[in-house]
């Protein structure tokens, strides 16, 4: 090997080695727990609760993991703590997490009810949600602690957002 040949290996194996370095850097780590849709990172699924009457529970993302697993169906009604839920023709009451951008409706004379990007839902109505069940988290599960026995459940089902 020449010195010529030398002096450029030496000059270009550190700058190789900077370029794979950053090539790695950000790669996400796999990450424990439900993953919210999007850009294929990794999001944090974070649920929370309502203020409104009836309440329901709510995420900040749908999820990659529990999309259009199951379909969640029977009468939307009111069940623990006040929350909204699905009456099951079991009998059972599911109390599923709504997407974020569910609002609760209520127009004088009529039941209350929830919009999920323009489709409305009354509670007393027949519903059908797509969807799929993921683990409940300790945090989320001290944060939904008031819609009763959701709180308790190991898994929660996720109702995907609707597209027409």
């Amino acid at each position: 090997m020449n010195k010529s040949t030398l002096i450029t290996t030496l000059l270009v194996l550190p700058l190789l080695v900077s370029v794979l370095v950053s090539c790695t850097a950000g790669v996400p780590d796999s990450a424990s727990g439900p993953t919210g849709a999007g850009s294929g990172n990794p999001v944090k699924v974070v649920l929370g609760l309502s203020d409104s009457t009836p309440r329901f529970i709510h995420s900040n993302v749908g999820l990659q993991d529990a999309a259009d697993q199951a379909l969640l169906q029977g009468t939307l009604t009111t069940g623990p703590g006040n929350c909204l839920g699905v009456k099951t023709a079991e009998g059972s009451v599911e109390l599923p997490v709504f997407p974020g951008t569910t609002m609760l409706t209520e127009v004088a004379g009529q039941a209350p009810g929830i919009d999920i990007e323009g489709h409305k839902y009354l509670v007393g109505e027949k519903v059908k949600f797509a969807g799929g069940r993921a683990p409940v988290m300790e945090a989320d599960r001290r944060k939904i602690a008031k819609c009763g026995t959701a709180a308790g459940a190991s898994e929660i089902f996720f109702i995907q957002p609707i597209s027409d």
